[in-house]
Formats: structure tokens, sequence, C-alpha cells
């Protein structure tokens, strides 16, 4: 084995085992449990110092969502780049208000749908 296939291969998993993959200089982990997964992300906002730009196809109006929220407009308030887009027709049952906290800290939001009615 190379030195350099060495450095691909510490490169290809993470901490705990998960395959990790680089795509245009980014680093990308599949994260299968969905357990995992919100706590992944939320991780991922807290540690970003350039940009966030999430798609999702559904926020709540709950702690989760709050959650969510928060750690985005943290994002913001530290320099980061943040950008939201949430699926109208997944989140639609939460209330356009509760997204106004990320406009006031800066985060660029928006909706996306197939619907006609979309939250724009």
């Amino acid at each position: 084995m190379t030195a350099a296939d060495k450095v691909f291969e510490a490169e290809a998993r993470d901490a705990i085992g998960k395959p990790v993959f680089t795509v245009d200089g980014n680093r990308l982990r599949f994260v299968h449990h969905p357990d995992d997964r919100f706590d992944a992300v939320m991780t991922l906002i807290g540690a970003a110092t350039d940009s966030v730009r999430a798609f999702w196809y559904m926020v709540n109006d709950d702690e989760s969502g709050q959650a969510f929220v928060d750690a985005l407009c943290a994002a913001a308030r530290r320099g980061v780049r943040v950008s939201l887009g949430i699926d109208s027709f997944g989140s639609d049952d939460t209330p356009i208000e509760f997204f106004d906290p990320l406009k006031e800290c800066g985060v660029e939001f928006f909706c996306f749908s197939s619907r006609a009615n979309s939250c724009l």
C-alpha cells in the first residue's frame, strides 16, 4: 500500500468508521440511522465556518424545528452565509411566521414546491 493509498483510506472513513466521500472538495458522509440524522445536521451547522445551504422537506413548529431555526440563526450571527429552502408541501402545516426569525437574523429563506400554492 502506497502512502497515497493510506491517506485515501484514512480519509475514506470518519472517526466512527462511516464512509466519507469527497465530491468537488466537499466531504460527504452517509448517515443511515434516522435518529442520528438530526444530530449530524445540527453538528454540521454548529461547526460551519463559511456557508450552510440546506434544502428541507419538512420543518415543523415544534422543539426540533425551533432548534433547527436557532442553529441556523446562530451560524448566521457568526458570519456564516446561510440559506434555507423548504418544501412548501412538506412544511404546509407550519405557519410561515415561524420562519420570520430566519429572515431577521440574515438567513436567505425561500420556499420551493411543485404545487401551485407556494409560501412565497
